[in-house]
């Protein structure tokens, strides 16, 4: 029997084959995966989980594709979304909330401010998951999603479920904030279903005042209306790479449809028809100019995938 076939036999959820990866991710570039899940509950991605895991088959926890750059060929695997209700909880108990995996950040931001519970102001405007945050421990300025997480419970296809606490999972903001890198030490092979997180209760005006000025400063300084993966690269200790980048004269520099944006230096944006091949070229060029003329290396902060 075929993989195709197995995976029609064991998945309740719904299933994609040769799904193009542009169409799920910020940038809108890239090629198919070979097989598309979105499972149906926690049962069918165990067995999806666990069928990977006995035939060897690469896979990857796709949530909105934020930070991602999908080669022109594709991913020869199985790309996994957690799109599906079980996946959406969200349960406020006073100060506390569970969020589930699939959870939109800024959904959880908004409900959150209008009961008058603060923390993740931030991400109000931030295209991504629950999930996504917490693995990326995604965060702007001297705020993360790790400050107010107090507990993830994962699913590894080998180990099972299991509940980490916050000292588990090591939140990092790097060597300093607001240009150190934010990192979390879940494994690859963990996938997050949930996470318990605690905010503060404030005024809600002054929760609401603050989402719309964070709202504000992305409008003026990001390139929202453009296809992006947000920030191409991570900032070295001290400075940003936005800055280093635009100090090397790179603004608006372009490789087919992939250019530097002239408002955000730090972000790739996709002019219409862009191909990975292409960013990846534009990338190369941007971290041997600023090595060159700046004496730093640039390295990436989003994930390549296929």
């Amino acid at each position: 029997m075929s993989l195709a076939k197995e995976i029609t036999r064991i998945v309740k959820g719904k299933i994609k084959f040769n799904e193009p990866l542009s169409k799920h991710t910020s940038l809108r570039i890239g090629g198919p995966a070979d097989y598309w899940v979105e499972p149906k509950d926690l049962e069918d991605l165990r067995v999806i989980l666990e069928f990977a895991l006995d035939r060897h088959l690469p896979w990857k926890v796709l949530g909105e594709g934020t930070n991602i750059l999908a080669r022109d060929r594709g991913f020869r695997g199985l790309i996994i979304s957690l799109r599906g209700d079980c996946f959406q909880k969200l349960e406020f108990n006073e100060e506390k909330v569970a969020a589930g995996a699939g959870v939109l950040l800024s959904k959880l931001t908004s409900e959150a401010g209008e009961r008058g519970l603060g923390g993740l102001e931030f991400a109000v405007g931030i295209p991504g998951t629950v999930g996504g945050g917490v693995v990326t421990n995604a965060g702007a300025q001297s705020v993360s999603v790790g400050d107010v997480t107090s507990s993830v419970k994962v699913l590894n296809p080998s180990r099972g479920i299991s509940l980490l606490k916050k000292e588990d999972l090591k939140f990092d903001y790097g060597e300093t904030v607001p240009f150190g890198y934010r990192t979390c030490n879940l494994g690859k092979d963990e996938v997050v279903l949930e996470a318990e997180m605690e905010f503060k209760k404030e005024d809600k005006d002054e929760i609401a005042n603050l989402m719309k000025e964070h709202s504000r400063k992305r409008k003026e300084t990001q390139p929202l209306r453009e296809a992006s993966a947000g920030c191409i690269f991570k900032n070295p200790s001290h400075v940003s790479a936005g800055e280093l980048i635009d100090k090397a004269g790179l603004k608006g520099r372009r490789v087919g449809d992939a250019q530097v944006s002239t408002k955000h230096a730090n972000f790739i944006i996709n002019r219409g028809g862009a191909k990975a091949e292409e960013v990846f070229s534009l990338m190369e060029t941007v971290r041997e100019e600023v090595l060159r003329k700046m004496g730093i290396r640039l390295e990436p902060e989003i994930e390549i995938i296929g």
